[in-house]
């Protein structure tokens, strides 16, 4: 089991486990569980080039990488924890989640997506993932003989403010 009516359990112990399943009598419970048998592929849509990787959680249960929902409703790696489960499995910041476990993610939120990668620790998490090359190869390098026009550059006044403080994240498309 890996979620109470979309709470994350992992933090919790068997009493409040227990107190959340039990809830208020008379309603509906949501819980979220998963078996081995569930590493079977999602259902996508054909010809995506996906690859599955299956990356053993670390002792907090995590899988070391943030995700953020990218415009094509796949989950686009943006950080991979140096030496951590995602990192040994050679996923990468620019490739793409389109499915966990036997779940498409393509209508999947933020808050569904962690609680999908996130489990018991040392468990495992299988990942459908598609990779985009970047469009130039290190083999297509510009030659070292090619001339550079230099032109003089004239400042230009910021549009904003680029000082740290005009900066900020959102921490609810975020997740390790």
């Amino acid at each position: 089991m890996h979620a109470v009516d979309g709470q994350d359990i992992y933090p919790l112990t068997p009493e409040q486990v227990t107190a959340l399943i039990i809830g208020t009598p008379g309603t509906m419970v949501r819980l979220l569980i998963s078996s081995p048998s569930d590493l079977q592929a999602p259902e996508l849509p054909p010809d995506q080039g996906l690859e599955q990787f299956v990356i053993m959680r670390d002792e907090t249960g995590r899988v070391g990488m943030d995700v953020w929902k990218s415009t094509n409703n796949a989950f686009e790696v943006v950080a991979v924890q140096p030496n951590g489960p995602a990192s040994r499995v050679n996923l990468q910041v620019g490739d793409y989640i389109h499915g966990i476990n036997q779940f498409s993610l393509y209508d999947k939120d933020v808050n569904e997506v962690n609680t999908l990668l996130n489990g018991m620790p040392h468990s495992v998490v299988s990942v459908w993932k598609q990779t985009f090359k970047a469009s130039v190869q290190a083999s297509q390098q510009l030659p070292a003989e090619m001339i550079v026009q230099e032109n003089e550059v004239k400042p230009v006044e910021a549009a904003h403010d680029p000082s740290p403080d005009n900066f900020y994240v959102n921490e609810s498309q975020r997740f390790i």
